[in-house]
């Protein structure tokens, strides 16, 4: 029933959720492991240009599609989060074509010294669930969930797995196990913040009397990085030590 409900919400509305579901997306969907920024191919099939019947993608972005990669969302996002991004995606409908050949195609990076290299695709390796991109932006991809790593400067890797959880909370929300939170935004009736449960992020929106906010997290730097040797984080630190370096540059 809620499915079918969904389907009978007004176009006025689904058109006003589209901004709220392009935001969503851009911090949940479109992320080094998933789909690329604005609906374009990532690790995940290309979604713009592409014409959806709304139930079935509702259906998919809730449930997930059975033997992909693609989970389900229900259990993480609110059932009005959901929707948005549903409006989001809808409305990639005719982009692909819109946007075809308005632009040149943009020029390749430079190559990067094998060692460097080495650093980066593992900072943001798709086949690593929660690696360092997952988590961190850096030369315009990741997301920006946690800090800047280059300029935080860990030395060497076991500074690098314990560096500080800065601004974590326990949400606790009713009717719902608690979980370990960064929050986003707070005002006086929305509550936005990424679930860290998962090792991969989830942007959540909640009314801000459904949820309150403890401390003790009991999330740390060390759990999220075990999936990384010593010898892969020093080369990520090479890498980091290469952005830091034209970081200062660039200052000057």
């Amino acid at each position: 029933m809620i499915w079918v409900a969904l389907l009978l919400a007004p176009v006025a509305a689904q058109n006003a959720g589209v901004s709220r579901g392009a935001e969503i997306f851009s911090k949940t969907c479109a992320v080094p492991y998933c789909h690329g920024p604005q609906g374009s191919a990532g690790r995940a099939p290309q979604l713009a240009g592409r014409n959806f019947d709304r139930f079935p993608l509702f259906k998919a972005v809730g449930l997930g599609i059975p033997e992909t990669s693609m989970p389900g969302f229900q259990n993480i996002l609110s059932l009005e989060d959901l929707d948005t991004v549903v409006d989001y995606v809808m409305s990639l409908a005719t982009k692909a074509s819109a946007t075809s050949g308005s632009k040149p195609a943009p020029s390749k990076p430079p190559p990067l010294p094998p060692e460097i290299r080495q650093g980066r695709d593992l900072f943001f390796d798709p086949a690593r669930v929660g690696s360092c991109g997952t988590c961190h932006l850096l030369d315009g991809w990741g997301v920006a969930v946690g800090p800047d790593l280059a300029s935080a400067s860990p030395p060497n890797p076991p500074a690098l797995r314990a560096l500080p959880a800065k601004n974590i909370n326990r949400a606790r929300p009713v009717n719902e196990e608690p979980f370990p939170a960064l929050v986003v935004e707070q005002t006086k009736d929305r509550l936005l913040l990424y679930d860290l449960t998962a090792p991969l992020p989830v942007l959540r929106t909640f009314r801000r009397h459904e949820v309150t906010l403890e401390e003790g997290a009991g999330w740390n730097h060390a759990a999220v990085t075990r999936i990384y040797t010593d010898p892969d984080l020093e080369k990520i630190l090479v890498f980091l030590r290469r952005h830091a370096a034209q970081q200062r540059g660039a200052k000057r």
